[in-house]
């Protein structure tokens, strides 16, 4: 079940965080800079379905540990 309210980090409703609007455009703002500069890849030899099979579904949605590889793009 997909609470989306779950994870609230500037809260909800007529008094929720003056600054979120700027945190979230700063921070997609940042990925793209990461996307365009880095390369990010799994490492040789991992098995993506691994990581999926490793993914348990309970109270709270837990994951297994995901190796990557990040090189800086030239």
């Amino acid at each position: 079940m997909h609470n989306p309210n779950a994870w609230i980090p500037f809260s909800f409703g007529p008094s929720n965080c003056v600054g979120k609007n700027l945190a979230m455009q700063e921070m997609r703002q940042l990925l793209c800079h990461f996307l365009q500069n880095l390369s990010v890849q799994l490492p040789d030899g991992m098995d993506p379905m691994q990581y999926e099979m490793e993914m348990e579904d309970r109270f709270v949605f837990s994951i297994g540990h995901l190796p990557v590889v990040i090189k800086r793009r030239d």
